[in-house]
C-alpha cells in the first residue's frame, strides 16, 4: 500500500495482504478477486460481462454463417427445381428437408411453396416421417409468430431405404 495516498477501496488492499500472507499466489484472475468486497465484486460483474458479450458475439458469427448456407442451399433447389406445381414443390421441401429442418415461412419465402402444409401432407402419404414442431419466428415486417411451423424429417424414412 501507498503511504500518503487515500486508497478508494482499502478492502481490496486488505484482502490482497491477507491473500500474501497466506502464502497463496496473486494473480488477476476471477479467482483472486475478494468476492465479498464491494469492489471485488463490481469488477467480478465487469469480466463475466465481457467474457459474456464476447461468447455471445460468436454465436451470432456461428448462427449467421449457417444461415447463410441454408439460403444458399434453397437458391440452388429453387433454381435447380423451378415450377410451381405440387411435384416441384414436394421435390423442392423434400431436399431441404434433408439438408435441415425448415420452417413454413422459410419454405413459402425462399422454396417459393405457396402451401407448405398440403405438400408435407403429400409427403407423408409416399412413406416419408416428418414432424411438425411449433416455434416462434420473426417475419420480415418484424411482427413474431407464435405458432409457425417447423418440419422435420425423421431418420428411418425413404431416403433411408
Amino acid at each position: 500500500m501507498v503511504v500518503g495516498k487515500k486508497r478508494d477501496f482499502p478492502e481490496t488492499d486488505q484482502a490482497i495482504r491477507k491473500l500474501h500472507r497466506m502464502g497463496q499466489s496473486f494473480n488477476r484472475g476471477l479467482g483472486a478477486i475478494p468476492h465479498r468486497s464491494i469492489a471485488g465484486r463490481k469488477v467480478k460483474a465487469a469480466i463475466m460481462e465481457k467474457n459474456a458479450k464476447r461468447k455471445a458475439a460468436g454465436g451470432v458469427e456461428t448462427i449467421a454463417a449457417a444461415n447463410q448456407v441454408k439460403l444458399t442451399h434453397y437458391a440452388m433447389l429453387l433454381e435447380r427445381y423451378p415450377g410451381n406445381d405440387a411435384n416441384a414443390q414436394r421435390t423442392r421441401l423434400y431436399l431441404a428437408l434433408q439438408n435441415a429442418p425448415i420452417t413454413t415461412y422459410e419454405a413459402r419465402k425462399y422454396l417459393d411453396i405457396y402451401d407448405v402444409p398440403a405438400r408435407c401432407m403429400e409427403l407423408r402419404a409416399q412413406g416419408l416421417r416428418i414432424d411438425t414442431l411449433r416455434v416462434a419466428q420473426q417475419t420480415d415486417a418484424g411482427v413474431i409468430h407464435r405458432r409457425i411451423g417447423l418440419y422435420v424429417l425423421q431418420p428411418g424414412s425413404l431416403s433411408d431405404e
